[in-house]
């Protein structure tokens, strides 16, 4: 009958309204690409060193470290969520098994040196501490930059958890600055 078409339309969206789950689903997955791909968008890489220091050898970076970030999580809880939601992504794409995902362009430029990446990116990201495991010193990085919020870092403070953020990775003082960045996104995460 002529009713045919339009019943298997809404077949599956569930819901009242008519919208059902189908809108509200494709509006998250189009929320979570837009959050993803900034994470992966070169001005966010230049000074987010806690993500490149989860990418291997290859770029791939573990879907769970993305979905572990507070603005991914309150969208898409579920890395196959994630998944989806990168799927025709231009500028991220999602590993053959789904459960990693890298920049499509010129990735190389993004992976750190083996003894800058972070080791246990295969464990569940354990909080403001790991993007600088095992220094002995991150402990003291974090409670300084949680005591102050981000918003209201004096200068004193920041030439601190630069040299904290330096001294950590041994880095050039070129750095330094992506070094203070990725120190309050840690505070924050």
């Amino acid at each position: 009958g002529p009713g045919g078409g339009i019943q298997g339309g809404h077949a599956g969206a569930g819901g009242p309204g008519g919208q059902g789950s189908a809108g509200k689903d494709s509006t998250i997955l189009e929320a979570v690409k837009v959050q993803v791909e900034y994470y992966f968008s070169v001005q966010n890489l230049v000074k987010d060193m806690f993500l490149r220091a989860k990418m291997d050898e290859g770029g791939w970076i573990p879907i769970g470290v993305i979905a572990a970030f507070n603005r991914v999580r309150a969208l898409a809880p579920n890395p196959a969520t994630i998944a989806a939601a990168l799927e025709g992504s231009a500028l991220v794409e999602v590993s053959q098994s789904q459960e990693s995902i890298r920049v499509r362009e010129s990735w190389q430029q993004w992976v750190l040196p083996k003894e800058r990446r972070d080791s246990s990116s295969s464990r569940p990201q354990s909080g403001p501490g790991s993007p600088v495991p095992g220094m002995g010193m991150h402990a003291h990085g974090i409670s300084m930059a949680s005591m102050y919020p981000c918003t209201e870092v004096s200068d004193d403070m920041l030439d601190r958890l630069t040299l904290i953020g330096r001294l950590a990775t041994g880095d050039a003082v070129k750095d330094s600055e992506a070094l203070v960045m990725s120190n309050d996104v840690a505070a924050m995460v």
